[in-house]
């Protein structure tokens, strides 16, 4: 292990840097760390749902808070994305307008149409998790038109028009041209980006049960979540996948038949112990073993929604998002958990479930309780066991490297 982690901090740990420290994609980690207490306020409401639905119907409904602070993700990260973009460029004076005008693309590209009444209808539900694709295409092209224009002004160096002024005429042209991308793009080729992308990966469906399909929906989810994007957008696509398993497999039960189907949602929510990406091992080591005094804090605020599989805090608030160091365990725990489930249930080890469970629950209770059997539960610690090995030794870099930016920031 101490070989494998030097080899980490001496090779690969460099040229993770070096990209982390590329404009845009440290950006991109700024602007999702500025809309983390949103993700924090949304996991303590979707937690206390989790309760409700345990019979402590006393809790109060927070299912809006949820809606309007997580919910909201997307509009905010449209807004924060291309105005730290162009802070980062120096672009200090047009940095504000470039997230108006970040926000306004992406609004559009939600893809927003008029009902007969003539009022502007949202699908509120592509403002959040399920919007982050959008925010991101919406950010990124907003800084790059506000980029080319940076320079370009109405009027001379030694004009005597107060600076604001200055600032809204030149940020006129590529907030038009923004807009009138948005308003082409929705409005006259009716193009909805969710859906195209969903369209893309219909076909995955097609061979979803076979073990290269479903380790290709699990390194799909991983590597769309490990750039911010949720894998909510392709949900549509996954419950066809889990519904068309789930009745297959009745049908041969009835037939007398085992079930053959692994690919359904009760078996692939035991790829993820503490959220997707198999998180809880990460989170636990930032709580008790971090001397980073941030990735300790947000390890404490993220650590019993980890335990309920809600992982946003941790994505979003270590981050693992747009974070090389981390974004490398992500994929490898996840997919190593994936061949540890699937070995499992194609060998016979665990039986493949037929009656729905569909309940969030720590993940060490899920699999036992879903497959009532106690193979679950050792289906379980096997998961976890690899998921803190792949995790560790990166987890070590990343917080070495922690310490050292905190220690800059105090001296």
């Amino acid at each position: 292990m101490k070989k494998f982690m030097d080899y980490v901090e001496t090779h690969i740990a460099p040229m993770i840097k070096k990209i982390g420290s590329n404009v845009w994609i440290s950006a991109t980690q700024e602007a999702i760390l500025a809309a983390v207490p949103a993700t924090l306020v949304g996991s303590v409401a979707t937690l206390i749902s989790v309760f409700r639905g345990f019979g402590l119907s006393f809790l109060p409904d927070l299912s809006q808070l949820s809606n309007f602070s997580f919910g909201l993700f997307g509009l905010f990260l449209a807004y924060e994305l291309p105005c730290i973009i162009m802070e980062k460029k120096r672009q200090r004076k047009i940095a504000r307008q470039a997230g108006l005008a970040g926000l306004g693309l992406f609004l559009l590209l939600v893809f927003p149409y008029f009902d007969e009444a003539g009022n502007l209808v949202l699908t509120t539900a592509n403002l959040g998790a399920g919007g982050m694709l959008n925010a991101l295409v919406s950010g990124y092209i907003t800084a790059f038109v506000f980029g080319i224009f940076a320079k370009f002004s109405f009027f001379k160096e030694d004009s005597s028009l107060p600076p604001f002024i200055i600032t809204w005429f030149s940020s006129i042209i590529p907030w038009t041209l923004c807009l009138l991308f948005g308003i082409f793009l929705t409005f006259n080729l009716r193009f909805d980006l969710i859906e195209a992308i969903r369209a893309l990966l219909l076909p995955i469906s097609a061979f979803s049960q076979s073990f290269g399909g479903f380790l290709l929906v699990v390194l799909l989810i991983l590597f769309m979540y490990s750039f911010g994007i949720s894998a909510w957008i392709i949900y549509p696509l996954l419950s066809l996948i889990w519904m068309e398993g789930q009745n297959a497999n009745l049908a041969l039960v009835a037939q007398g038949l085992a079930p053959t189907n692994i690919h359904t949602y009760e078996v692939f929510q035991m790829c993820f112990i503490g959220g997707q990406g198999a998180t809880l091992a990460l989170c636990l080591f930032m709580t008790f073993l971090a001397k980073s005094k941030r990735i300790k804090t947000v390890g404490r605020a993220a650590l019993v929604p980890s335990i309920f599989n809600i992982n946003e805090p941790i994505v979003y608030g270590a981050p693992v998002a747009f974070n090389p160091t981390l974004m490398i365990p992500f994929w490898l725990a996840g997919l190593a958990n994936c061949v540890i489930v699937w070995i499992a249930f194609a060998s016979g080890f665990c039986t493949v479930p037929i009656e729905p469970f569909r309940m969030t629950m720590p993940s060490i209770l899920y699999a036992p309780l879903a497959l009532k059997s106690i193979t679950g539960l050792i289906l379980h610690l096997v998961c976890f066991g690899a998921t803190a090995v792949i995790y560790y030794p990166f987890f070590k870099v990343y917080d070495k490297q922690c310490c050292e930016e905190e220690s800059k920031t105090n001296a």
